[in-house]
């Protein structure tokens, strides 16, 4: 197939008949190849739009992701439809969450309001209310005026109480205004009735950043985190770049919250280990970490937690430092910002390591290489997970 099409002798004809291969091979590389010249089958729309949401019903995990990758070939309704329905049964994988957001560019917010409404999304697990964060963060920063004002009155139900729904996507559109800093707010003529709620389910600093977004006559915003702890502009993009990063890499095993998940991963909130020393924090990222951890106290092993955090090591400096920053800074954590050049430093120190940190190993290694430096004391077995 890679040669027909290297030769210029390649049809979409062939390639739209090859999606009903039973090798999934066959059907993946179809899709890629339908990919590099997309005007030739234009005629064939229909045919196309028909087959991938078939295969979106049906496909398994390989074939799934590359229709949700394959999906912005696809009329924009059926590109929705498909991928509403990848979600539905992928949305678990962090690599089919990132998969959909690619291929539904500028048409976040229509995808939003199908999953408000649909039957699957009235209770969501915990990977729907990270797709719907990063749904509302996509939203918070294409500043279109009326999607935001509509989702805004979409998520008010005047009189009754704010569900996990209304929450999360609060939360997204909060952490995604610390981007705006400096920029042009969005003029309104009055207040949004929902920023006048007393009871929205944000701390302070996320019902400051969300009416930042907006200005409105006696309203003139100026982003700023209420904390005295405060974070200047550039760790505040740190910690909204961290929190989606954090989503996708991190929330499977601590929860969207923080609070660790049982089986999975101990908390964040209040963790000695994640306000303690920046580098040694860093290490556990980049290399991983197995075996026995106490945490505020309390002992966490398998089962109780995965046997052993994965490293995080093909990550780059300012991703991983983006993380730090935002989990540092979450759920009342109030600790200085991790610098790139901090995560890069420590990561030449340690090149080489192939293997999980324990954290026996972890406390020598530290002590080792910075053996003048006062570091936060910890409990034998302490750590994180992440």
């Amino acid at each position: 197939m890679w040669t027909l099409e290297g030769l210029g002798q390649l049809k979409p004809a062939l390639l739209l008949e090859l999606l009903d291969d039973p090798q999934d091979f066959i059907k993946t590389t179809a899709l890629r190849l339908l990919e590099i010249n997309p005007t030739q089958h234009a005629q064939m729309q229909q045919v196309l739009d028909q087959k991938v949401l078939a295969l979106s019903k049906t496909a398994n995990i390989k074939v799934a992701l590359q229709c949700a990758l394959s999906a912005h070939l696809l009329s924009s309704e059926v590109n929705l439809t498909v991928n509403q329905e990848i979600i539905d049964r992928f949305g678990t994988l962090a690599l089919i969450r990132d998969a959909v957001m690619s291929s539904i560019e500028n048409q976040e917010f229509i995808l939003l309001k199908k999953l408000w409404v649909a039957p699957l999304w009235q209770s969501p697990e915990q990977a729907q209310e990270i797709f719907l964060e990063m749904l509302a963060s996509a939203i918070a920063r294409k500043k279109d005026p009326t999607e935001l004002l509509t989702l805004l009155e979409l998520m008010h139900h005047q009189g009754k109480t704010f569900g996990k729904k209304e929450q999360v996507v609060l939360n997204g559109l909060a952490v995604a205004a610390l981007n705006f800093k400096g920029s042009n707010p969005i003029a309104l003529s009055a207040q949004p009735e929902l920023l006048k709620r007393p009871d929205l389910p944000l701390d302070q600093n996320g019902v400051a950043n969300l009416k930042n977004l907006f200005t409105w006559p006696g309203f003139n915003p100026e982003i700023s985190r209420v904390s005295k702890h405060a974070l200047d502009e550039k760790a505040s993009k740190q910690f909204a770049t961290g929190r989606q990063k954090y989503l996708t890499n991190c929330a499977g095993c601590h929860g969207t919250d923080g609070r660790g998940m049982d089986r999975f991963g101990p908390p964040m909130v209040g963790s000695e280990w994640v306000l303690g020393d920046e580098k040694k924090l860093s290490l556990v990222l980049l290399h991983g970490l197995e075996g026995p951890i106490v945490v505020l106290g309390k002992k966490y092993d398998a089962p109780d937690i995965l046997p052993m955090m994965p490293a995080h090591s093909i990550m780059d400096d300012a991703d991983i430092a983006a993380i730090l920053t935002y989990i540092r800074n979450e759920w009342g954590n109030q600790a200085n910002p991790v610098t790139a050049g901090t995560v890069g430093s420590t990561r030449h120190t340690s090149q080489g390591r192939v293997i999980p940190w324990t954290v026996k190993d972890l406390d020598k290694y530290v002590k080792a290489k910075w053996p003048s430096e006062k570091l936060p004391k910890a409990k034998s077995n302490d750590g994180l997970c992440c």
